[in-house]
């Protein structure tokens, strides 16, 4: 079913160089090299599937908080107050990972018309659901820093009528590439499922 709807251009957004992007994944400035990277898992005519599994920054932050853990109880067993520093740290980490450290999954399903975003933390996940036929189309979002450093992001062009313009799939925004497959691909199977 064809859509009248104008091609939107990528917003870029102008932060001061003291701005930090709270991301699904991390906190970063653009141009830090941190971030959710969504990578397509599954695509099929029924459902396309695109998802973050943080599991490096997941085992580091975790082997981080066991060594500073380790040390902490062994310094506090000898009589050190250094013990309290590190203790400091191992809860330093282990918040670090409640906040920052999420599991993202986005599911586009052709059979039930919606498309779902899921994020997971240690202790909760959060689920968010969008009409497939509220979505015109997949774009790109960059933003630039004060420096001229450049981000990017997938998102959602809501159709007319919609409440928002446009619906992120992620709150990050990712220098290390700039998703043009990715967007390409739910573009084709958004197309696909229309017809």
């Amino acid at each position: 079913m064809p859509f009248a709807h104008p091609k939107p251009q990528n917003r870029a957004l102008r932060p001061s160089s003291t701005t930090i992007l709270v991301q699904f994944g991390f906190q970063s400035r653009p141009g830090a090299g941190s971030g959710t990277r969504l990578k397509l898992t599954s695509n099929t005519p029924q459902r396309l599937i695109v998802e973050d599994k943080p599991w490096f920054i997941a085992i580091c932050i975790s082997l981080l908080t066991l060594v500073m853990s380790h040390m902490s109880a062994k310094l506090l067993i000898e009589g050190s107050s250094l013990g309290y520093f590190y203790a400091a740290g191992a809860i330093f980490c282990l918040v670090f990972f409640y906040i920052f450290v999420r599991r993202v999954q986005v599911i586009f399903d052709a059979e039930h018309r919606y498309i779902e975003v899921r994020q997971r933390t240690l202790f909760r996940m959060s689920c968010k659901r969008i009409e497939l036929a509220d979505v015109f189309e997949a774009t790109i979002e960059d933003m630039s820093s004060s420096e001229g450093e450049q981000a990017f992001r997938i998102s959602l062009v809501m159709a007319k009528g919609s409440k928002t313009a446009t619906q992120p799939l992620t709150k990050t925004y990712d220098n290390a590439m700039k998703g043009e497959n990715l967007r390409n691909s739910i573009n084709k199977w958004l197309s696909a499922s229309r017809d």
